[in-house]
């Protein structure tokens, strides 16, 4: 079974618990990181080795294909 696709919106305090709870799972992938503060964007996205960052969430939808 492939792994269900997601972003995370947000990586405020919460996103550096709640990533690491998906990804425990084994069925899911992160796969881009969403924040308005690129910054924190690209410091949680090198934090678990994901490629995709952007800055709002209609970068995102346009860019990305989700499964949730």
């Amino acid at each position: 079974m492939a792994k269900l696709q997601f972003a995370i919106f947000g990586t405020g305090f919460w996103s550096g618990y709640q990533l690491p709870g998906w990804l425990e799972t084994g069925l899911v992938e992160c796969v881009a990181v969403c924040d308005p503060s690129r910054e924190k964007a690209v410091a949680l996205a090198n934090r678990f080795g994901i490629n995709a960052i952007f800055t709002s969430p209609e970068e995102v939808f346009a860019n990305i294909q989700l499964d949730f």
